[in-house]
């Protein structure tokens, strides 16, 4: 009985350090390393369009330089939104600058194909909450083939 006992607790005491145990790397609410977002970045880009060694350069320094721009603005106590959506077109400029024809051309898919932010931005045609009109793309909330449901009257 005695035995059954011991038994127990260390089982209880294995399942609670299991439990407890946290996965190694960066944690929901710990900030990224902004060099680190910066690489991949570039390394995203390079995979896609081939970049030279003075392009990665290039753009090394200006992803940096945003980075350290919309981390000023998100400092403040109300961030400027107009401010940061300024800053990420002058950065797609400035990207595009250092980019050759060709490249550019595909560095525009990939804009436009890429998803916005880690918050949803709605539905394919712009809305959102209880106003979406649905899309039927692959993983949506609507079913494909069915008429969207109709937008919520304003109160």
């Amino acid at each position: 009985m005695k035995m059954k006992k011991i038994v127990l607790v260390l089982m209880v005491a294995a399942a609670a350090l299991t439990m407890n145990a946290q996965p190694a790397g960066r944690h929901r609410n710990t900030p990224a390393d902004p060099a680190k977002m910066v690489e991949q970045r570039v390394d995203r880009l390079n995979d896609a369009l081939d970049l030279t060694d003075a392009q990665k350069e290039d753009l090394t320094k200006i992803f940096t330089e945003e980075m350290g721009q919309m981390k000023a603005n998100k400092d403040k106590a109300k961030p400027d939104r107009e401010a940061m959506k300024k800053q990420r077109e002058e950065t797609d400029a400035r990207v595009k600058s250092v980019l050759t024809p060709e490249q550019q051309a595909k560095y525009d898919e990939m804009q436009k194909n890429a998803p916005r932010g880690h918050r949803s931005q709605g539905h394919r045609d712009g809305n959102r909450g209880d106003k979406m009109k649905g899309c039927g793309g692959q993983g949506c909330c609507c079913k494909q083939g069915e008429k969207p449901a109709e937008p919520a009257p304003a109160e």
